[in-house]
């Protein structure tokens, strides 16, 4: 008989939280997004796209609240410091098509980032789904920790989006999002934060 071995591992690296949002959370943020009045926000953001829009961060506040909760309590568990209910204070939708790319970067101004998708275009499932090179698969998003780049290590971890993928992370968190080539508009809001004085 074999002898169960029981082990624990540590918290390594940057706390970043995955959750879906329900298609009803979903739906109220693409309303959001399409009553905004196209204040265009290109030149503050590092982002090679030619439609990114600042939107209302209060009623955006009001939808994403649990999951700015469930994020103090997941960073509270990983690194065992709780912090303040957060605030939003900047946020903006961003209408990636074929070609448009964003390059590695971080947020400034605030303690918390994050990045929430509200449609994937058909025809981009399709590209990545016959991605054939050894590379990040189109239309991917790619988060960074820069230590040590060896096979012990994962230095990154990449995800290819679905409709209601919702991603929190501190500021300093190096992520890119990588072209595609098919058509339609692939639509992402990002959102920054801090904590609540």
């Amino acid at each position: 008989m074999d002898k169960k071995i029981n082990y624990s591992f540590p918290f390594f690296g940057p706390f970043i939280m995955k959750v879906k949002l329900s298609d009803e959370e979903v739906k109220k943020l693409k309303k959001l997004c399409s009553k905004n009045k196209k204040k265009d926000v290109r030149n503050t953001l590092a982002g090679h796209l030619d439609d990114e829009y600042s939107i209302d961060k209060h009623e955006y506040q009001k939808i994403v609240a649990p999951y700015l909760d469930a994020f103090r309590e997941g960073h509270a568990r990983f690194y065992t410091l709780q912090i303040k209910p957060l605030a939003t204070t900047s946020v903006w939708v961003n209408y990636m098509k074929a070609g448009d790319y964003n390059p590695t970067h971080i947020h400034t101004g605030c303690e918390f980032s994050s990045v929430l998708y509200t449609s994937i275009p058909k025809s981009l499932k399709r590209e990545a789904k016959n991605h054939i090179a050894n590379s990040s698969v189109p239309g991917s998003i790619s988060f960074t920790a820069f230590i040590n780049h060896s096979p012990s290590h994962f230095g990154s971890v990449k995800y290819f989006p679905e409709e209601g993928d919702f991603f929190i992370f501190p500021f300093d968190v190096n992520h890119e999002v990588f072209p595609f080539k098919s058509k339609g508009t692939r639509i992402s809001i990002a959102a920054n934060f801090v904590q609540r004085r």
